[in-house]
C-alpha cells in the first residue's frame, strides 16, 4: 500500500509445533496466540478470517452486522481476505493482463453486467456448503460444465450434483444450491453485502467458474481452463497488488493493520 517495509510478516505455522493447539483451527490458535502475548506488551498483531462471525445465516440482513476488532486482533470485514477483490474491476483488471489480447470488450462487457449473478451463486453454493457440512469436501469442486447461465441468472446443475456424488456427497448439491439461491433474503441482498457474504475459497472458485463458462459460451475454448483454475499463485499475486492501489476506506481494516505496520 505504498508503506516501506518495517515489519515481518509471518503465518500460523509459526505456532505449529505448540502442543496445546494441535487440535485447534488456524483462526482458534492465532487469537489464543494474541490473548496470551498482549499482556507482554509486544509490538505484534494479527489478522484473522472473519469466517461468518456475528452473522445470523437464517436470517440475512443488511447492512451486514460488523465484527469487532480486539486488542492485537484485526478481523477481515468479509468472510476471507479473498472477500476483498470479489468485485467486476479486480477480476476484469486480471483477465485483460493475461488475456487482454484475445478477449473481446463484449466479454468485458458481459463479465460486468452479471457480475452480481455470479456472486449470488457463489454465496448460495457457500450456504449450501455450510448447511451440509462439506464445505472442506467441495473444496476445488466447481467447474464451468456445473453452471449455467439461464434466465439472467447463473444457476448450478445436475452435473455439480454428479461431481459431488463421487465425493461422497449424497444430497443432491445443486438443489440444496438452488434453494439458498431462491431465498427472499439474499435475493434482497446488495452486490457489496453479497461480496462479503460468501465463502473465500468457495466464492472464488464460483466466480472463477462462471467467468470460464462466459469464455466458453463466447468461443474462448483455449481460455476455458485457465480462466477457471490457472496461475494461482500469479493470480493471487495480482489481487493482492490491485488491492493495495484501492482506497483505503474499501480495505478496512487491512488499512489501520498497514498504518500500524508501517
Amino acid at each position: 500500500m505504498g508503506c516501506k517495509r518495517k515489519c515481518v510478516v509471518d503465518e500460523i505455522s509459526l505456532l505449529s509445533r505448540e502442543p496445546s493447539f494441535a487440535t485447534l483451527g488456524i483462526k482458534t490458535r492465532l487469537q489464543l496466540a494474541a490473548a496470551h502475548l498482549a499482556p507482554m506488551g509486544l509490538s505484534i498483531n494479527v489478522l484473522v478470517d472473519r469466517e461468518w462471525d456475528h452473522l445470523d445465516l437464517d436470517n440475512l440482513q443488511e447492512p451486514l452486522p460488523e465484527s469487532p476488532n480486539a486488542d492485537l486482533t484485526y478481523i477481515t470485514k468479509g468472510h476471507s481476505i479473498e472477500n476483498y477483490w470479489f468485485t467486476e474491476k479486480a477480476v476484469i483488471s486480471y483477465l485483460k493482463l493475461h488475456y487482454g489480447g484475445v478477449l473481446r470488450g463484449e466479454f468485458f462487457e458481459a463479465l460486468a453486467s452479471r457480475f452480481v449473478a455470479m456472486l449470488k451463486l457463489a454465496v448460495a453454493f457457500s450456504l449450501a456448503a455450510r448447511k451440509l457440512q462439506a464445505i472442506t469436501q467441495v473444496g476445488g469442486l466447481v467447474r464451468h460444465v456445473h453452471v449455467d447461465w439461464a434466465n439472467q441468472e447463473y444457476v448450478a446443475n445436475a452435473a455439480l450434483s454428479t461431481a459431488a456424488g463421487g465425493r461422497g456427497i449424497q444430497v443432491d448439491l445443486a438443489t440444496e444450491t438452488l434453494g439458498q439461491l431462491r431465498r427472499r433474503d439474499l435475493g434482497g441482498l446488495s452486490q457489496d453485502a453479497l461480496r462479503w457474504l460468501c465463502h473465500g475459497h468457495l466464492g472464488e472458485q464460483v466466480i472463477r467458474a462462471c467467468a470460464a463458462n462466459l469464455a466458453s459460451e463466447m468461443g474462448y475454448e483455449k481460455l476455458v481452463d485457465p480462466i477457471e483454475r490457472g496461475f494461482q499463485e500469479i493470480k493471487l499475486a495480482h489481487d493482492a497488488d490491485w488491492l493495495a492501489k484501492q482506497d483505503k476506506t474499501a480495505t478496512t481494516p487491512l488499512d489501520r493493520l498497514v498504518n500500524w505496520a508501517a
